[in-house]
Parts: C-alpha cells; sequence; structure tokens
C-alpha cells in the first residue's frame, strides 16, 4: 500500500513538470517567431531566416504557426537571393496551394523566373497573381517585369498596354516605360504614338540614343526620306561607335539609292554589309546596282550574287545584272550562267527575253559545252518567232553549229530543223566528219565509214573540206578494201579544196601503201616521191619508212643505185635505219662487194644491237662467208649469233648449219656435237628432225653405230624420240593439214584431234604442228577458250615453230577476257621470245595494259618507261603509256612525278587521255594552293573544246571548287546550276554537282535575311 502511494506521487510529480517544460517551450516559441518577422520586416532577412527555422524546430509547433513560418522563410530565401529560392517557394505551394500569401508566393516565382530570363515561366506565374494582394513596392516590379517579359516574347500589344499603365499612373519605372512602351508600339508599326514617346524621352535618359535611332527608322519607314538622311548623318556623328549605326548605314544608303546618289549609297551599304552578319537581299540589290553604276563591276557582281539565293523577280533583276557585268570584264562564259538563270525566271517577262537572248549570244561566244549554245538558240527561236532578235540569232546558229564540238547534239538539233540554209548544211556536213573522226580513233572504222559516208552525201563543190573522203579512204585501207580506199583518196586529191601538208602526207603515203602492197611498185614509187618533195617531209614520222619503201620499189625495179641512194637517205637515228642499212648490204651482196657487205652488216649488228635486222645481219654475213667457201669466218659469225640472239629463228637455222659445215670440213666430231647441240637447244623444230638425220649418217659412214643406237636411247620418252614417222603417220597428218588449209575448221577440229590422240604420245615436228592448227581452227571458230588450250600448251615447248605464234594468240585471248593475270604472263614471256618489233611492241603494250588493270602499278611505270624511251614505239602506243604511267604515279600519292606526262597527253584534248590529263593537271594545281594556274588551265580547256564531255563537267566542277575556296559562293554556285540544267549524261556527275548545290546554299544562308 505504501509502495503504491509512492508512485502515484512520482507519476503526478512528472506530468506536473512536464507541464510546465511545454509551456516554456510555447513561450520561447511565440518570443522567437515575434523576433523572426520583426527582423522581417526591418529586412535583416538573414537572421530572420535563421529565427524561423528555430522556430520549425519547436516540438508540438501548431500547423498555423509552422505554415506561416515556412511562408517568411521562403520569402527570407527569395530575398536573400539563395540558390534554392525558386525550389523553396515552389515547395511551399506544392504544400499550401490555398495559403493566404498565394498572390505574394506567385508573384517572387515569377519574380526569380524573369531573373532568369525564362519570360514565358514569367508570364505564367504572374497569371495567378492579384495585384491588389501585392504591396505596393512589389506592384511596381511586377509591372514592369511584366511588360518586358511580353516585350521579350514578342506580344506587342499586351506589352504596350502594361508600359503605358506604368507610364500613365506615375512609377518609379516611368522613364523606362515610356521607352519600352514607344518601342512595342514600334514593332506593331504603330508609328504616330511610337514617334511621339521617342521624342519625348530626355536626352539625359540612358535610353535617348536608342530612341534617336529609332526615331531614324520610323522616318524612313513612313517616308520622311529628307528627315531621315538629316537625323542619320547626325546620329553617326554623335555617336560613332553605336551599336544601332549599322541600321543607320543602312537606312541612309538606302534614301541615297533613290535619290541616284551611288557614291553615298557604296558608303553607307557597303558599311551596313560589313557590320552585319545577315543582311537585307534589297539592300545588297541597291549595293550591286550603285556599285555597276560606277562602273564597279566586280563589286557590283559581288553584291548582286548575294541576292539570288531566292526565286524572286529580285533575283531575276540581280541576274540581269550581273550577266551585263561579267560581260563588261570580258568573261562571257560567267556572263553566260547568269543570263541563264535570268532567263528561266518569269516574273518579268520582257526581262526573261531580254536575258534569253543575252544567254545565247553568250554561250556563242564562250564556246559553252554540253551543245549549250544549239540549245539556247532553238529555245529563243521556239519560244520568241516574232523577236526583233529572231534574224540575229538564226544567223548565228550555223556558225554555232561548226564551232560547237558537241557533234552528237548538233545533229540532234539540226535533224529538228525544217528549212535548212547552206550553212547549216556545212554545220552538218562537219559534225558528220567529226563524228567519224571520233570513231576513227577509237579503231571503230565499220562505224567511222558510216559517218564519212553521211559526211560525203553533202559534199559540194562549196564544201569547206574534201577530207571525209581521205579519212574514208583510210577507213578502207584499215579494213583491207583497197581498191575502194584508193578511190576515196584520189577523189580527194582531184578536188578543189586546199590541202594541208598533212593531209597530203597521208594522202600519200596510205596510196604509196596500197600499190606497194600489191606488188604495184611502178604505181607505188611516185606517191611515195610526192610525199618527199611536201616542205618539211624529212621532219614527219613516217619520212624514214618512205625513203625505205622508195628504197624498195627501185630494188624490185632492179635499180641498185637509186635503190641505195634512197636507202642512204634514212636518217640513222630512225626505228627503221636498221632496215635501210641491211638493205644496202643485200645490194652490195648482189653486186659481188663481198668485203663491203660484211663490213655493213657487222656495223649494223653492233650499232643495232636490239634491232629486227641484228640476227640477220650476223647470219647473212655467215651466208656470206659460206658463198665465199670461208667457212670458219662463216662458223664464227654463226657463233656470234648462237651468243647474242639465242631465241631467234636464224640461229636455229644457222646452228644447223654449223654443223653442215663442220661435215663439209670433214670434222666429223664437231660436226656430231654441233647437231648435238640443236637437237638439245630445239627438241621440237624441224631443224632437230635434220640433225637427227645428219647425226644418223654420220655415227654411220664413222661406223658407229652403237653409239648412235646408244645416243638414240637416252632420248626414250622425250619429246624428240618420235622424229621418224611411219607412212601412216605422215600421211594421216598431211590429210588432217589439207583440211585446216582449205578453212573447214570443224572438220579439221575432229581430225586433228583424231591424229592426235593416235601419234602424239610425245610430241613430234608434227604433232607441234597439229596441236597449232588445232588451236587456229578453234579460234577461228571463235571458240577461245578451248584454243587457248593448246596455244597454252605450245608456250610450254621453248623452241617450237609456233611458240611466238603461240604467246601472241595465248595472250591476246586472255586479255579478250580479262584474265589480266595470266595475260600479263604470256606477254611477258611473248617479250622475251619476240623476233620482230612488231611483236615486241605488242608484248610490251600488253604488259603495260596488264599491268595496270591489276593495280601492278610500279611495274606499269617500269614497262611505260620502256615504250617511251624506245624511239621505234609509235605516238598511240606512246600517249596510253604516258598516260597509264601518269595513272601509276597518281595512285602511289606520287602525282608530283605524274605532271610532265599530263602536261605531254593535255596538249591534245580531241583524245579522252588527253581530256582527263588536262583536268588531272588542273586538280593537282588546286590540291597544291595554285589555283591560278588550274583556272588558266580550265579556260583553255573550254576555249578548246572537246567533244569528251564527261570531263568538261569535271573540270567546271573544279572551277566550282576554285571559286568557293576564294569565298566566291555565287560564281562557284552559277557553274554548279549551268551543269546541272546542261549536263545529261548518266554518270555521277549530277550527283557531284548536288552535293556541291547543297553546300553553297547553306553558307548563303548564313548570311542572308530573306
Amino acid at each position: 500500500m505504501k509502495r503504491s502511494i509512492i508512485f502515484f506521487l512520482i507519476i503526478t510529480l512528472s506530468i506536473s513538470l512536464l507541464h510546465s517544460q511545454v509551456k516554456q517551450d510555447h513561450s520561447y516559441c511565440n518570443r522567437d517567431f515575434d523576433i523572426a518577422k520583426e527582423l522581417f520586416f526591418e529586412k535583416q532577412y538573414s537572421v530572420s531566416y535563421d529565427y524561423f527555422q528555430r522556430v520549425l524546430q519547436t516540438p508540438q509547433l501548431e500547423a498555423d504557426v509552422k505554415a506561416e513560418a515556412e511562408y517568411y522563410i521562403a520569402a527570407n530565401s527569395y530575398y536573400l537571393k539563395r540558390s534554392d529560392a525558386l525550389d523553396v517557394l515552389e515547395t511551399y505551394l506544392e504544400k499550401y496551394p490555398y495559403t493566404p500569401m498565394r498572390s505574394k508566393v506567385y508573384y517572387m516565382v515569377g519574380r526569380l523566373y524573369y531573373d532568369k530570363k525564362n519570360y514565358s515561366e514569367t508570364l505564367k506565374k504572374y497569371g495567378q497573381v492579384r495585384q491588389k494582394q501585392l504591396d505596393k513596392s512589389d506592384v511596381e516590379d511586377y509591372l514592369f517585369s511584366m511588360g518586358y517579359s511580353q516585350l521579350m516574347l514578342k506580344q506587342y500589344p499586351a506589352a504596350s498596354k502594361t508600359f503605358k499603365s506604368i507610364k500613365e499612373y506615375g512609377h518609379p519605372y516611368t522613364k523606362d516605360a515610356e521607352y519600352y512602351y514607344a518601342y512595342s508600339e514600334f514593332c506593331q508599326k504603330n508609328y504616330k504614338p511610337s514617334l511621339e514617346s521617342f521624342i519625348n524621352i530626355d536626352e539625359s535618359s540612358k535610353y535617348y540614343e536608342a530612341a534617336q535611332f529609332h526615331s531614324l527608322q520610323i522616318y524612313d519607314q513612313i517616308g520622311y526620306r529628307s528627315e531621315a538622311v538629316k537625323l542619320g548623318k547626325e546620329l553617326l556623328s554623335k555617336y560613332p561607335k553605336s551599336k544601332y549605326k549599322t541600321e543607320a548605314y543602312r537606312i541612309l544608303g538606302e534614301n541615297s539609292y533613290h535619290q541616284q546618289n551611288w557614291d553615298d549609297v557604296i558608303i553607307y551599304l557597303s558599311k551596313y554589309a560589313n557590320n552585319e552578319e545577315k543582311i537585307q537581299r534589297s539592300d545588297m540589290y541597291m549595293l550591286g546596282i550603285a556599285y555597276y553604276m560606277k562602273q564597279k563591276y566586280s563589286n557590283a557582281i559581288g553584291s548582286l550574287g548575294r541576292v539570288t539565293t531566292e526565286q524572286d523577280s529580285l533575283s531575276q533583276n540581280a541576274y540581269i545584272f550581273i550577266g551585263h557585268s561579267y560581260l563588261k570584264l570580258n568573261q562571257p562564259s560567267n556572263a553566260r550562267m547568269a543570263f541563264q538563270n535570268c532567263s528561266q525566271q518569269s516574273f518579268d517577262k520582257k526581262l526573261q527575253e531580254e536575258a534569253l537572248y543575252n544567254y545565247a549570244l553568250a554561250t556563242y561566244e564562250s564556246k559553252a559545252p554540253f551543245g549549250e549554245t544549239i540549245k539556247a538558240f532553238e529555245k529563243f527561236i521556239e519560244k520568241y518567232p516574232k523577236s526583233s532578235h529572231s534574224d540575229d540569232i538564226l544567223e548565228r546558229m550555223a556558225d554555232a553549229y561548226i564551232s560547237d564540238k558537241n557533234y552528237a547534239e548538233a545533229l540532234k538539233s539540226i535533224s529538228k530543223i525544217s528549212n535548212l540554209t547552206p550553212k547549216l548544211i556545212q554545220a552538218k556536213e562537219q559534225a558528220l566528219f567529226q563524228m567519224g573522226v571520233s570513231e576513227f580513233q577509237k579503231n571503230n572504222f565499220a562505224e567511222a565509214k558510216n559517218w564519212f559516208t553521211q559526211s560525203i552525201d553533202l559534199y559540194t563543190k562549196n564544201s569547206f573540206s574534201s577530207q571525209a573522203y581521205l579519212w574514208r579512204g583510210e577507213c578502207y585501207y584499215r579494213t583491207n578494201e583497197p581498191e575502194k580506199a584508193q578511190q576515196d583518196i584520189k577523189t580527194f586529191l582531184e578536188t578543189p579544196q586546199r590541202k594541208t601538208a598533212n593531209q597530203l602526207y597521208n594522202a600519200y603515203y596510205t596510196m604509196g601503201y596500197i600499190n606497194f602492197e600489191a606488188k604495184k611498185y611502178n604505181t607505188s614509187l611516185p606517191y611515195f616521191i610526192k610525199y618527199t618533195e611536201i616542205e618539211n617531209a624529212p621532219r614527219t614520222r613516217q619520212y624514214p619508212d618512205v625513203t625505205n619503201r622508195i628504197g624498195d620499189c627501185y630494188f624490185n625495179q632492179r635499180n641498185f643505185e637509186k635503190a641505195k641512194e634512197y636507202y642512204s637517205k634514212t636518217p640513222s637515228t630512225s626505228p627503221v635505219a636498221d632496215y635501210a642499212m641491211y638493205q644496202n648490204a643485200f645490194i652490195l651482196g648482189l653486186q659481188k662487194k663481198y668485203d663491203q657487205k660484211i663490213k655493213t652488216l657487222t656495223t649494223l649488228a653492233t650499232k643495232y644491237t636490239n634491232g629486227d635486222y641484228a640476227d640477220d645481219a650476223y647470219y647473212e654475213i655467215g651466208r656470206t662467208y659460206v658463198v665465199q667457201e670461208k667457212n670458219n669466218e662463216a662458223i664464227n659469225a654463226y657463233r656470234k649469233l648462237q651468243k647474242q640472239h639465242p631465241q631467234s629463228i636464224l640461229t636455229r637455222k644457222a646452228s644447223l648449219e654449223i654443223g653442215m659445215l663442220y661435215s663439209i670440213m670433214g670434222q666429223n666430231n664437231n660436226a656430231i656435237q654441233s647437231y648435238k647441240y640443236v637437237v638439245e637447244q630445239y627438241p621440237t623444230s624441224e631443224e632437230t628432225r635434220v640433225a637427227l638425220e645428219s647425226l644418223k649418217n654420220l655415227y654411220i659412214e664413222e661406223n658407229r653405230v652403237d653409239e648412235y643406237l646408244a645416243y638414240r636411247e637416252t632420248m626414250s620418252g622425250s619429246t624428240i624420240s618420235t622424229m621418224a614417222h611411219s607412212e601412216e603417220d605422215s600421211i594421216s597428218f598431211l590429210a588432217a593439214e589439207k583440211v585446216f588449209a582449205r578453212g573447214e575448221y570443224e572438220k579439221a577440229i575432229t581430225s586433228l584431234n583424231n591424229y592426235i590422240y593416235k601419234y602424239c604420245e610425245n610430241q613430234s615436228s608434227n604433232c607441234i604442228s597439229a596441236q597449232y592448227y588445232l588451236a587456229e581452227s578453234y579460234y577461228n571458230l571463235k571458240k577461245y577458250d578451248k584454243a587457248l588450250l593448246y596455244y597454252d600448251k605450245l608456250t610450254s615447248l621453248e623452241g617450237n615453230t609456233y611458240y611466238e605464234s603461240a604467246l601472241l594468240r595465248a595472250s591476246g585471248i586472255s586479255y579478250d577476257m580479262k584474265n589480266f593475270n595470266a595475260a600479263k604472263d604470256y606477254f611477258e614471256m611473248l617479250l622475251t621470245a619476240a623476233s620482230n618489233s612488231e611483236n615486241r611492241a605488242i608484248a610490251r603494250l600488253g604488259v603495260l595494259r596488264c599491268s595496270y588493270f591489276t593495280d601492278q602499278y610500279q611495274s606499269t611505270i617500269y614497262i611505260a618507261n620502256e615504250i617511251i624511251n624506245d624511239v621505234s614505239s609509235d605516238v598511240n602506243t606512246i600517249r596510253e603509256a604516258r598516260y597509264n604511267r601518269a595513272k601509276a604515279y597518281i595512285a602511289i600519292n606520287e602525282t608530283s612525278n605524274a605532271v610532265s606526262d599530263l602536261k605531254e597527253l593535255s596538249t591534245d584534248i580531241s583524245y579522252e587521255t588527253g581530256a582527263e590529263s588536262k583536268y588531272l593537271l588542273a586538280q593537282y594545281y588546286f590540291d597544291n594552293n595554285d589555283s591560278n594556274k588550274a583556272e588558266k588551265l580550265i579556260n583553255e580547256f573550254i576555249e578548246e573544246g572537246t567533244s569528251h564531255q564527261y570531263w568538261v563537267a569535271r573540270c567546271l566542277l573544279l572551277y566550282s571548287d576554285i571559286y568557293l575556296a576564294k569565298g566566291d559562293l555565287f560564281s562557284a554556285k552559277q557553274f554548279l546550276l549551268s551543269i546541272q540544267e546542261n549536263y545529261n549524261a548518266d554518270d555521277d556527275i549530277q550527283t557531284l554537282t548536288t552535293e556541291r548545290i547543297n553546300v553553297i546554299t547553306e553558307k548563303e544562308q548564313e548570311g542572308i535575311i530573306k
């Protein structure tokens, strides 16, 4: 009982003490709350903030007190500009959405967004504010920040209303509001109230300068030009560094334009353009016209070019002045592009007609590519048949057809005209002729003949030239139609038109050869002699060949002295000098002047070691000694032939003759060794068959039959073991051979296959021939894959009679089948085995092409060097070698080494390789920062003209790149637009053009106000 009483007393005391503590805490809380509020109203926000934080830490704080404390904490955060003020305020609104301080808090939130320049969010928060619930000081700030936010968001009517209310009812922001009200009205083009307010702004105001410049703008807008000019000049004088000065430049420039004061236009608008990142197109037009009027045409083009970014009447007018500016600068090519763009816009019909006329003339003057001249003339006549310019256009059209080298397009255009004038007929004749020349250069002689025939059909005594007959004659000659060739060339020679030296060279040369090849030496001789009588004939490439042919004609007439005279005229440095010397030596032999003959041949063999007649010279020296019965000297000559020319067919004959000479001299052992040499070196040749027969006879004569049989035993199973044929073998081979000789190739294939299967287990000479005939039969039937199998077998048997011929065929077939690696191997073997310069030339050209096509660039360069350095190489082969060498150097990034070849090739752009080289050379100069040289080459290219339009287009693309690099966007784009409009081939040009246009258009838009 006692313990219970004590417990009750303890509990009661605790409750009493607790109640006392709570009461004490509340008193502290109320006191801190009051202090915090007092401090807040005294604007001691930092201390007030701390006191309110203490209040919030009071246990069992009443809800209304807590809510009020949290408001003051948020408000203190706002006034203290704490970084978390916005979060605190927005959190408070979320927690107490219906707080009596709602308007005040929304105002503070909006004001913080205003400070962040988030004007849309500012207005959104201000939309929740009731102005009457704000303190007067807050209302002033609230209205101004709201008006400014509206202004920044281009809500000009609302801003104007807000600033007007501030301005009318008095406010600390009254002066600011005066300016912003005026500016809001100005932006709404309410110029009268705006101007009144701007004028009312005091000179001491910070807005005075801006107000004055805006007043200038208003004067300009409402047409008070004299006031605008006066005020503009005053402001520029008073505020030379003002941020508004560029607008003053613009206004002064525009007003000067209307007054046709071109000097001031240039002064002010050029300053405007230089000080603004983006400029108005209309101002650039005015500046361009001012430059044009002051004859500053380059400046005019630069300014007017910036106007052409849009398709409208302003752009159309700009283009016509750009075109005339280019004409004044003597740049018809650029003028052409400007006039073309103007003519494509129809905003002003009369201007469009004038532009099209000027465009047509400019294409004519600038020798525009892609058949553009003809198209322009046709378009003008079609669109304006009754124009006062029509007669002028028609007069020029015929000349355009003749000078325009895009002959295919010219023919298409002429075909559209029903009544051709004499000039147009001549133009058509020329175009047809040039189409023939183009096909001739590609070795397409059948197509070339067709074009030349069409040209000849239009030929009259008034024609500009009769050379179509000459070229068609050349085609007939190349296609083995000598009678037709002779008739055409005779017709050419008999026509009255003037003939150039080159035309006569070709005519006499071909006529001489037609008769020479027909063995009509008496008829051939006068043509070759006429060739030599033309001025500068000795300087021509064919001259050495002509003197040799004259010598040959006299030789065949048995007039040896005359023959020697002309052989001696053959220059010693020419590729055919060794032939002339050989023929002279041969004549000396006929005249029995053997010592002189041997001396001449010895000189030939040592001087022209790699010539076609070096091996002939050694062999003929040997034969001459044989005639003189100087057998040892003959053997020595033949030994030299073996050493110097082991692959020559004559070496096989000489080797056999050495054995025969030893046999004649009774030196049978030497003869046996010589015959064995033939058998070992040329196992499948006819010489081996003779050598074996001779060996047998010698061994029998020496009674050494066992040795002979033992020797034959060593050849068992080899290619020479079956050299002695049975009668059945020979009859079967001869029968098959006769079928082949008759050209019955299908039957020949059957017979030859049967023969080979039955008798050719080993390779006898007949078997070698049978395989060659079989290969030839398949080849003539165009069964090239089967032919190649047998040619390939023959190429593995060095020394056989058909080795060189088989290599020639195998290399050609592989090349035509585009198996370039295999073809290259065959060509390289042929180059080693070639017995004459013609086959060596074919082999080297084959190696060149295969190396190039298989990206073996070092090999390409090596063989190209050989071809170019060989004086016997023909001009077409040298051209191809230069081209491939240049492309190889470019491929291995050694373009500087290609420059000399590109320069040489680019001298004749009638060939596609020349046209491409011209472009590549220009590209090289551009890539190496020499745009002037690149530009010069492109201008030459366009001036000369070529039918290879792809490379013209590539040059124009490069021209665009050059101008783009200079920052001349307008000119760069005009070249591209010209290509886009006029180039029609299906290749990559249009894609490359569009890519560049897109880049330029993007750059243009960066600096223009539409």
